[in-house]
């Protein structure tokens, strides 16, 4: 059963994936986007800021951003939103605003470079999350992913990448959580430990 709280995004994919005609969902994906348009711009003009929303709806419009961007819609808002969500202290805004990321950057773009930029480099150097086992392996390992995804399909995000690499405390990490990860499929009591050792000899 769907919870009552994610009705809304199940509504909007059960509605993506009944369209008969391409033209229907291109109508339903319109009317999506100009109605998360809204609710971004309502929200600023609250607050000026993103986390006016609640936090569930503001992964909810991320991922159905996210959907229509991989069915091959053009989404030109949203990134202010996504760095937003890469930023937070919670692990599951932050998986959510990392998954979107790579999707929503401009190549063209190189504020869009920098701000993703600046918080991929923040979160290889030490966790922006509150104190936790996993905490720190967890987030590391979304901003490598963002970097992996990045330098494969943007020229722009090249030249950041070798700054990370001048690090040798990051490529440290970097080196751990990969000897880490090859030897567990999940995060148990002794991996835990392991993480911690690693992470005090940095």
């Amino acid at each position: 059963m769907v919870s009552r709280r994610a009705r809304g995004l199940r509504h909007f994919l059960d509605a993506i994936r009944s369209a008969k005609t391409r033209e229907i969902e291109s109508r339903c994906v319109t009317f999506e986007l100009a109605k998360i348009r809204g609710k971004f711009e309502h929200a600023r003009r609250r607050g000026g800021n993103a986390k006016m929303l609640s936090s569930y709806d503001f992964k909810k419009y991320a991922c159905k951003l996210f959907y229509i961007r991989v069915l091959g819609y053009v989404v030109d808002f949203g990134l202010w939103e996504t760095v937003v969500l890469m930023a937070s202290r919670d692990l599951s805004e932050k998986a959510t605003g990392y998954a979107l990321a790579s999707l929503l950057v401009d190549p063209a773009s190189e504020d869009d470079t920098l701000q993703l930029f600046a918080i991929v480099r923040n979160d290889l150097k030490t966790s922006a999350l509150a104190p936790g086992v996993n905490a720190s392996f967890e987030v590391a390992s979304l901003a490598l992913s963002l970097v992996a995804n990045c330098t494969l399909s943007l020229d722009c995000f090249r030249p950041y990448v070798s700054q990370i690499a001048e690090d040798t405390r990051i490529l440290a990490r970097i080196a751990v959580i990969a000897l880490i990860l090859s030897f567990s499929s999940g995060f148990s009591p002794c991996c835990g430990r392991l993480q911690q050792s690693a992470l005090r000899a940095l």
